[in-house]
């Protein structure tokens, strides 16, 4: 009987780990051309006064952020322990379709359109489907 795999052991690191990625390969300096999404996480510039002042206590600038992976991982982890754990509720405990919410919270803003199939887009570009971003999320998380 095959075994089962392992369970990872922190999951919203793997998690930011595989966004990270999917999203820059770790490049913490980009911004997106389309989108204006900024460093390793591709956080949305809309995104960053409220994500920063709930994971630090006070807001940062663009320039900040860009210059200081740090900060951007400190506001990576802490949004993603937000989604992970209401993925958890919202899936009754399946980690892979936990997994996949948070990557389609991460990308869209809705946890729910994990399986979505529509093409994405963005200031007129095509970007891949929520359902394509979180498959290929999830298997960078499994590779962990």
């Amino acid at each position: 009987m095959p075994r089962s795999p392992e369970p990872i052991a922190n999951p919203t690191i793997a998690l930011r780990n595989a966004i990270i990625e999917q999203e820059s390969n770790g490049h913490f300096w980009i911004v997106n051309s389309d989108s204006g999404a900024l460093g390793i996480g591709q956080v949305m510039p809309e995104n960053l006064k409220a994500w920063s002042e709930e994971a630090l206590g006070y807001s940062i600038s663009k320039e900040e952020f860009l210059k200081n992976p740090q900060l951007q991982t400190q506001i990576i982890d802490y949004k993603l322990a937000q989604y992970w754990q209401r993925a958890l509720r919202d899936s009754g405990g399946k980690p892979e379709e936990s997994v996949r919410r948070v990557a389609s919270q991460w990308y869209s803003g809705d946890p729910n359109l994990y399986e979505s199939t529509t093409p994405q887009f963005y200031n007129g570009q095509v970007y891949p489907s929520v359902a394509n971003y979180t498959l290929a999320v999830l298997e960078k998380y499994r590779s962990q």
